[in-house]
């Protein structure tokens, strides 16, 4: 099996998202594993023909994903991130839909090697009409912003002078998607 994507919390946008990469084709169901503590949410996941497991410890050995998609609360952020850690050499990129976690946090958590992407997600893109407004830190890779571009996760880049003044201007407090900013085009 080659895991391309872990899906890190499969609650309701992390699995609107898996939905979506899966009913368009972009994924396939044996290229996700996803990581999900609850239960019956892991078994909604294994459904869909995903490798599942309640924890990070259950994601195989030898896998080297293309991306770590952290789709947790951010209240979790640090300890379910903390579980990724040997995916932090700089050959997997994270990607957080988490509001109010800056790029920091996770390069705090993960290493100074490790490439970052946070997309801030507005409401209507848990079931696709929306948009998502992306940052990524200097070491994703270009393709790797194709395929995160690709896959859903976003319209609109946000540069790393802005992200800042993003959670300045209160849109990193969580559900800020829902009120506008990311929505709006403010930075």
């Amino acid at each position: 099996m080659t895991i391309r994507l872990v899906l890190a919390g499969c609650g309701n946008m992390g699995y609107a998202m898996l939905s979506g990469w899966l009913k368009s084709g972009k994924l396939a169901p044996s290229a996700v594993f996803v990581v999900e503590p609850n239960a019956d949410l892991r078994n909604r996941a294994a459904t869909l023909g995903c490798a599942t497991s309640a924890d990070a410890d259950g994601i195989p050995a030898d896998a080297v994903p293309d991306l770590v998609v952290i789709a947790v609360k951010p209240q979790v952020i640090r300890d379910v991130t903390a579980a990724y850690k040997r995916f932090g050499d700089g050959r997997t990129t994270f990607v957080s839909i988490a509001a109010g976690t800056p790029a920091a946090t996770f390069e705090d958590i993960l290493g100074s090697r490790a490439p970052i992407v946070r997309c801030m997600p507005n409401t209507p893109a848990a079931i696709g009409k929306g948009m998502m407004v992306v940052f990524s830190n200097r070491l994703v890779s270009d393709d790797t912003k194709r395929f995160v571009a690709a896959h859903g996760a976003g319209r609109r880049r946000v540069g790393p002078h802005q992200e800042a003044r993003r959670e300045e201007a209160g849109g990193g407090g969580g559900g800020g998607g829902a009120r506008g900013e990311a929505a709006g085009g403010r930075g």
